[in-house]
């Protein structure tokens, strides 16, 4: 997997956990999480190495306990939850990806 796929798996798990169920976000619930999308494990080096990127990219922030998407991310859940149907993972990964790379382009949203 590649390193824009797993940006995107863990954009979207962070989304997952902060909007549906509300636990907290943090390394440990993303792995947890990534495990019940997909059928290949990541390890924690890896998603640590992807919350670093999106974070240089200012797409992730934390406030000690919980890890915070920027808001050009957060603005398009409501689209990525339409393709995200449990079953067909690479298109909502798609979109995540195309959304991760067009705020990187474009920056006009801020936490």
């Amino acid at each position: 997997m590649d390193e824009n796929r797993k940006d995107a798996l863990v954009t979207l798990c962070m989304l997952k956990l902060r909007f549906q169920n509300k636990l907290q976000v943090s390394l440990k619930n993303i792995q947890d999480k990534i495990k019940g999308l997909i059928n290949e494990e990541i390890d924690e080096q890896s998603i640590v190495a992807s919350v670093q990127r999106l974070r240089d990219r200012g797409h992730v922030r934390d406030n000690g306990e919980n890890l915070l998407l920027g808001s050009g991310i957060v603005h398009h859940y409501i689209e990525v939850l339409q393709y995200d149907d449990g079953v067909n993972i690479d298109e909502t990964l798609d979109i995540l990806e195309n959304r991760i790379r067009h705020h990187t382009e474009h920056r006009r949203y801020d936490l």
